[in-house]
């Protein structure tokens, strides 16, 4: 093997055989920085080593005489094999070969090296045999630590060029679908570079046209009205001499003849000496996002419209419409007071029926009013203890409950975040409910009761769980309702009762239902026919701000 530690043995085998005093070879090997050392295959021992054993190494001649100059005892446990092996390969080499193999030595105060030990034949027997071979071991300890080294660096470069790739990789599908792009413009000489993204924006192929185009502002002006590149190109000198800091709309027509609206942020990097040198900076299409914003101009001003002929509907309702029904309602008392004798059974029947009718459209409308202001009146959150709207409410229905012999009681009821006025609307559509549908046979009660949610109750509910909410519960003995109806009970105007035998315009649930929405809360109702109606009101403790 044409090797440099094969040519440094073979010089080491000349030393040996030029007769040269053993004093002199000694002082020779024991100045080279490498292990030398002569092995004895017939005895299987050290014949030589140099004094590297102990500098190297750290052993001493005494441990070498304690082991009887043993090769082996130098060897590291998992290398023995192996030099085995390689000693056995020495057998059959000719004089002028040299062989290497690699292998750790053991170091006296712990640890190993690593080293290339490259050995030849110096002398055989009678029969030709090889009987004394000469190695020397270089420690590339340092060598393979660094080629280790290198090789974990090369890996890193790989793997990070490889996250760079998938980057990049994602950066472009993402400039895609969300039409954006990046770029970079060096103010000295306006050299400007794209990402794939620009490219895409302005309607060029990333295979055919990319290559071939230079991006400058001629590229630039080619795209936008002549007006708005010059007012771009004035504004971008304006703001790299006093702002970091540039953005700007303008209009572009792609390749193909679309027209979009392009959207661009850049910050502006300044050299030490305070000037603008380069801006870096991101374009997106901003088209469909102003589409939408004018749409949506469009649709407030259609709901001011309808805001606006709403509140002028509410005001012909409060006036307009209801006048009539009240003279409707005033003539027909009127008429029956003085000329009831003088009507016969029919005729009273169909006076009856029209006092009747004027009613429940004074009450529709009055429902309907109701309803229509919950969005309208301009009302504020405030805590409020339920407890004491409760007591004003009972205060406002007094007559009714007493004409129905009717008993409230309440549990202590939560202060909570609401608006006064709604909650208060809530509570005597409520009760009144529960008046309507109570039974003949047996006095009413209503009982009021509340506890606050637990985390499980909240997750079923679909609400946010950091809040807490009450669940207050209005349970009554009355007739109830079937089973199976509380989806539609909230809606407008639905009745589960003939109306012959309960009055009402079927609103009362539907304000309830509203009401809870405002207070961002829910409405449910359970009911088992003639053993009365339970309707449970969630409602958060304070109301989330931003919502």
């Amino acid at each position: 093997m044409s090797t440099k530690g094969g040519e440094i043995i073979h010089n080491f085998n000349q030393l040996f055989e030029s007769g040269v005093e053993e004093a002199f070879q000694q002082s020779i090997f024991d100045f080279f920085p490498d292990i030398i050392y002569v092995y004895d295959v017939d005895q299987r021992k050290l014949r030589y080593i140099n004094k590297k054993v102990s500098t190297v190494l750290g052993f001493t001649d005494d441990d070498l005489k304690r082991w009887n100059y043993d090769l082996f005892k130098l060897v590291h446990e998992d290398d023995l094999d192996l030099v085995s092996i390689e000693l056995e390969e020495y057998t059959g080499l000719a004089d002028e070969i040299t062989r290497s193999y690699q292998c750790r030595f053991n170091c006296k105060g712990g640890g190993w090296l690593t080293a290339r030990v490259t050995g030849k034949v110096i002398k055989r027997n009678a029969v030709g045999i090889p009987s004394t071979l000469l190695f020397i071991a270089q420690d590339i300890s340092n060598h393979i630590k660094a080629t280790e080294q290198l090789a974990a660096i090369n890996a890193l470069i790989r793997e990070k060029e490889d996250l760079l790739s998938d980057y990049k990789e994602q950066i472009d599908v993402k400039e895609e679908f969300l039409e954006c792009g990046s770029w970079k413009l060096t103010l000295s000489d306006k050299v400007m570079t794209w990402s794939d993204g620009m490219y895409l924006l302005f309607g060029y192929d990333l295979q055919n046209d990319k290559p071939s185009i230079v991006i400058n502002e001629s590229l630039y002006h080619s795209h936008m009205l002549t007006q708005d590149f010059e007012k771009a190109i004035q504004f971008q000198d304006l703001r790299t001499n006093v702002e970091n800091r540039y953005d700007r709309e303008y209009q572009i027509t792609t390749r193909s003849g679309e027209k979009k609206l392009i959207e661009t942020f850049a910050r502006i990097i300044r050299g030490s000496d305070g000037n603008p040198e380069r801006m870096l900076g991101t374009s997106h299409n901003i088209t469909e996002i102003r589409n939408f914003d004018q749409e949506q101009e469009k649709n407030i001003s259609k709901l001011k419209d309808s805001v606006s002929n709403l509140e002028e509907f509410t005001q012909i309702a409060s006036h307009d419409i209801q006048e009539p029904l009240r003279r409707i309602a005033t003539f027909s008392e009127t008429m029956k007071a003085k000329f009831a004798a003088d009507l016969n059974g029919e005729a009273m029947g169909y006076l009856d029926r029209i006092m009747k009718t004027s009613k429940n459209a004074h009450l529709l409308i009055d429902g309907l009013l109701d309803f229509l202001q919950l969005d309208h009146k301009h009302q504020h959150f405030s805590t409020a203890d339920l407890n004491t709207l409760l007591v004003e409410v009972k205060d406002d229905l007094e007559l009714r409950l007493d004409e129905s012999q009717a008993t409230i009681t309440s549990e202590s009821l939560p202060r909570l975040e609401v608006i006064p006025q709604q909650i208060k609307q809530l509570l005597v559509n409520l009760i009144s409910n529960a008046l309507k549908f109570r039974k003949p046979d047996r006095p009413l009660v209503i009982a009021f009761d509340a506890r606050k949610l637990t985390t499980v109750e909240k997750t079923n509910y679909h609400l946010h769980t950091r809040t807490d909410y009450f669940i207050i519960t209005v349970e009554d003995n009355g007739v109830g309702f079937k089973e199976g109806s509380t989806e539609k009970m909230f809606q407008m105007f639905q009745r589960f009762h003939s109306k012959s035998t309960y009055a009402g315009a079927g609103i009362g649930l539907a304000i309830c239902r509203k009401i809870t929405d405002k207070h961002r809360g829910l409405i449910m109702a359970q009911s088992v026919a003639g053993e009365g109606a339970t309707f449970s009101i969630v409602l958060p403790v304070k109301q989330m701000k931003g919502q």
